[in-house]
């Protein structure tokens, strides 16, 4: 079977984690089927970066815009997709809408959108004027009429495609899944140290809405000294964010640590793990924390809800940073019983609905009824 994903996305993100997601699910280690999967991305990128030296094939997929309809059409002539591929996933807005011109001119007829993140409106659309409301309504109405299916990677996704227009018979809830067991395995637990631990691992880019967060460690400092956080993740903010924490005179205290080796065991050594992010769907390092039975504080923004219950972890407000700081106060001072019942319910939440074999099934079900029926 060969998959192509066309994404105009210069950064790697939740996105391109969700694809890497499906490979996974699917078998990413099976070989024999040659270049099984194709990512169309802008070249240079770090899209292309992260796959460079994989068995994952990259082409040039250089669409500016999702109105960019010139290149859209270029790009849908300049092969023959139909025979080329039996699947095109399309990842953002410009995806999706090249899409329509993959049906029109090359008569594709698995093009399978997918909706991972909140940009096609959760949040975000009640700040629109009416007439922005009406534009991304008939948006998302124009790229899905071309689609064979939607794939969603959240509930609420779907909730607002429907309510949109869409046609519902489309549409195919996929949640994030992860590896559990890759996720867990090996994982050394270090001494503890006399400071709480508190850290997050994301992107230091716009949506993350690092200054709350760094507004909330403030107010922890000026109670309780005996905390340090950790943040792991690089991006183009990071010198503007160093600037903030250092006007907030708080550097003693905030360590900006880039990318670990380990992620994984870096989260399951903290006390606690916070996510700060306004514009996300279902978090790929909530899930992970989840699973590694670190406690989570996040915010309760996108899709959040739909993998932190009421047991397990705090969701506070966004752009809140006195509920965050009392939040992160509060898991950090919690009976270890208590905290112990949080973390177990948690990873068993995590198992029991963000497994990657739950995920490899919800896909090769799709792939059914599309009647791609290869061995995987």
């Amino acid at each position: 079977m060969r998959i192509l994903y066309l994404c105009s996305d210069k950064e790697f993100g939740g996105g391109q984690r969700y694809f890497c997601s499906i490979m996974e699910a699917l078998g990413e280690d099976n070989r024999d089927f040659g270049e099984k999967y194709i990512v169309g991305c802008k070249i240079p990128s770090a899209v292309q970066d992260y796959f460079i030296g994989s068995f994952v094939y990259t082409i040039s997929f250089d669409i500016r815009s999702k109105f960019d309809f010139w290149r859209m059409i270029k790009f849908a002539r300049t092969g023959n997709w139909e025979m080329l591929y039996d699947v095109i996933l399309l990842g953002d807005g410009a995806a999706w809408m090249t899409g329509v011109f993959l049906r029109i001119f090359a008569g594709h007829k698995n093009l399978v959108p997918i909706v991972h993140m909140t940009h096609i409106g959760l949040e975000q659309k009640e700040h629109y004027g009416y007439i922005e409301r009406k534009l991304a309504k008939w948006f998302d109405r124009a790229w899905a009429r071309f689609a064979r299916f939607i794939i969603v990677s959240n509930d609420k996704n779907a909730d607002i495609l429907r309510s949109e227009g869409v046609n519902p018979d489309k549409i195919r809830v996929i949640k994030n899944g992860i590896n559990i067991n890759k996720v867990t395995e090996n994982i050394v637990k270090l001494k503890s140290s006399r400071a709480t631990r508190v850290g997050t691992v994301a992107r230091l880019g716009a949506g993350k809405d690092f200054k709350t967060l760094f507004d909330a460690f403030t107010l922890i400092v000026e109670r309780d000294k005996n905390y340090e956080f950790l943040i792991c993740g690089v991006g183009p903010l990071r010198s503007e964010l160093e600037k903030y924490v250092k006007s907030k005179g708080i550097e003693k205290y905030v360590k900006f640590l880039g990318w670990v080796e380990n992620v994984y065991e870096f989260i399951a050594n903290l006390d606690v793990f916070v996510f700060s992010g306004i514009s996300d769907g279902i978090p790929y390092t909530i899930l992970e924390a989840m699973a590694l039975r670190t406690p989570v504080v996040a915010t309760d923004n996108g899709a959040v809800s739909e993998a932190i219950k009421l047991r397990a972890g705090f969701r506070v407000e966004k752009n809140n940073s006195v509920m965050m700081a009392e939040k992160i106060m509060e898991m950090a001072d919690l009976d270890f019983k208590i905290k112990i019942f949080i973390c177990q319910f948690a990873y068993n939440y995590c198992k029991n609905n963000f497994s990657i074999e739950i995920m490899r099934e919800k896909l090769l079900n799709l792939l059914n009824e599309m009647e791609i029926r290869n061995e995987f």
